[in-house]
């Protein structure tokens, strides 16, 4: 089943800035061409409450969705990453689309997708794919940021095509123009491992397994989580772990040996703080 968990604390995007009607949890999304629906959709969700449900009632066709008052006013002039979470809906099906991204209502950039290619990580149905690229928008404060979401054209059998988007996140650069992509573009040589997560409650001192997510709960005591040893066989390989209570107990998360963005420990002081971090062969990145 696929992780639900908080969608800005729980992936360490504290600074998401996307206007609230991009967390799919409210609002009315519109059909600006094709023919089909976008709905929220409370049975597939990634985070929060809903994500949206675009389904295509003629694949031969694209299909796009909007929300016509939906607003992310840029706060400062700044560097930004983008990165998004899709559901397909047909296990047997290959189905690409983008996500629109407009600046003062002029189209600045596509990011297309492709979802399936026979690879049975990105087949299941139950499986949410993220997508990041290297790209890096360059927006000056003021800015009016707004999305749109498309299904593309598609030959198929089925009498409609469905794709679920959540975990939209835009947040500020902090690598000096650099990150580690977490998902291209998805084909047979390129798909990460990373599809599901291993869901742990821990309320005392724990070795992490790479793909932990550990809720850690340290309400009777401060205790540490400490990552696993990192090579360059395990590259690439990701932990979360999160702090879920109000306690001023702090949680502690060590490199095990590694570093982690240059540190040797981590502190979660504060209810739902996140770390997401991706293993190198000698230490960590947080994400």
């Amino acid at each position: 089943m696929a992780i639900k968990v908080d969608r800005i604390n729980g992936q360490n995007y504290a600074e998401n800035i996307v206007d609230n009607l991009l967390l799919f949890d409210s609002g009315t999304w519109n059909i600006a061409s094709g023919t089909g629906t976008a709905t929220l959709d409370t049975n597939n969700v990634f985070a929060g409450d809903s994500s949206l449900k675009v389904q295509n009632n003629t694949p031969i066709a694209a299909l796009t969705a909007t929300n016509s008052v939906q607003s992310t006013i840029m706060p400062s002039t700044n560097k930004y990453h983008f990165s998004f979470y899709v559901k397909k809906d047909v296990a047997l099906e290959v189905i690409s689309g983008a996500v629109l991204v407009y600046r003062n209502a002029v189209l600045a950039d596509t990011q297309s997708f492709t979802i399936g290619n026979g690879v049975s990580e990105l087949d299941e149905n139950d499986t949410w794919i993220r997508y990041q690229n290297d790209k890096i928008y360059s927006f000056d404060k003021g800015d009016d940021i707004t999305f749109q979401f498309r299904i593309d054209s598609l030959v198929t059998t089925e009498l409609t095509t469905k794709l679920y988007f959540d975990g939209v996140m835009m947040n500020l650069d902090k690598r000096n123009n650099t990150i580690v992509p977490l998902y291209n573009k998805p084909n047979s040589s390129n798909v990460s491992s990373l599809t599901t997560w291993n869901m742990l409650d821990k309320s005392a001192a724990y070795s992490a397994s790479f793909n932990d997510f550990v809720a850690s709960d340290a309400t009777s005591a401060a205790f540490t989580v400490t990552l696993p040893t990192v090579s360059d066989a395990n590259k690439g390989k990701h932990i979360i772990v999160k702090k879920i209570d109000s306690s001023a107990n702090i949680v502690t998360v060590s490199g095990g040996g590694g570093l982690i963005d240059n540190a040797s420990t981590i502190s979660l002081s504060s209810q739902f703080d996140t770390l997401e971090v991706v293993s190198s062969a000698t230490g960590w990145y947080i994400i």
